[in-house]
């Protein structure tokens, strides 16, 4: 997924029977791997609806620092592509 991420590679899979989407249709390995492991990220919860701020539709939780830490040693640039990638956790509806 990081790699994905970061464009070092880019591989497709059929998206398959059961996944919302038309199975013979392409989609992201990162993405599919994504879908499949985001309700296993540790994270805060999401705001309360009734809370959220305007524009603000997305039920997301932070998962930093609940699943995803970053040893201080580690690239300043990598270190911010990772926050931005798995630092907080999509919970609604992905199809």
């Amino acid at each position: 997924m990081f790699k994905e991420i970061l464009g070092l590679t880019e591989k497709y899979v059929k998206a398959g029977e059961g996944s919302g989407y038309d199975a013979d249709s392409d989609v992201e390995l990162g993405f599919a791997l994504w879908a499949s492991l985001r309700y296993n990220f540790l994270c805060t919860n999401p705001p309360h609806p009734d809370d959220w701020k305007p524009n603000e539709t997305q039920p997301v939780g932070d998962s930093m620092p609940y699943s995803l830490f970053i040893h201080p040693s580690v690239n300043e640039e990598l270190s911010r592509f990772a926050e931005q990638s798995f630092g907080s956790v999509y919970l609604g509806c992905i199809h």
